[in-house]
């Protein structure tokens, strides 16, 4: 999941540009604004910041932002959060392969477009699909928050969801602590 990220460039650089194009360099890339306009995929994935989000059988979720799209790190954060006697359940990207391979874990690939969407009638990844849904539908009135905050709107979206009051002690202190 991408989340839009704040402008590496402060609005004056691109007046300034406006007003003397020969003087003051272009602006990096396009506003946010600009994007929605006309939607370039590789234009959009500059402004998203990586999210990965996690959910098991005992409805423990994770959402935790990614520092970049590249596969290790998308297996580092995996290794802190899977389990050893997992089984790992996944739109089948490359990185996934590689950490059940590296853990020794099985490894269901559920491609939606080409293949089942169920394996089993165990496997299946509608679960983290919606809460991949209700995350982005979360962010959208926030109209992309800066990177640095990020982790503690993704904690507060989780805290949201705790039914439990046992629970829910433990989500605060994340959020608090983010």
């Amino acid at each position: 999941m991408g989340i839009p990220q704040a402008p590496s460039q402060s609005p004056g650089d691109r007046i300034r540009h406006r007003r003397s194009p020969k003087r003051a360099a272009p602006p990096d890339r396009p506003r946010w604004e600009e994007l929605r306009r006309r939607p370039d995929r590789r234009a959009v994935l500059a402004w998203q910041v990586p999210v990965l989000t996690l959910t098991d059988r005992a409805e423990a979720r994770r959402a935790d932002r990614l520092a970049d799209r590249r596969s290790m790190s998308l297996v580092q954060v995996l290794a802190r959060h899977v389990g050893h006697d997992a089984a790992l359940c996944s739109d089948g990207g490359d990185a996934y392969q590689v950490f059940a391979r590296l853990q020794g874990l099985p490894h269901y690939r559920l491609d939606a477009k080409a293949g089942p969407r169920v394996i089993n009638r165990a496997f299946h990844i509608q679960t983290v699909n919606n809460l991949h849904g209700r995350l982005h539908r979360f962010m959208a009135p926030f109209c992309g928050p800066a990177t640095k905050h990020l982790q503690g709107y993704l904690n507060w979206f989780l805290a949201r969801l705790e039914p439990a009051p046992d629970k829910t002690a433990a989500t605060w202190q994340r959020l608090l602590a983010a």
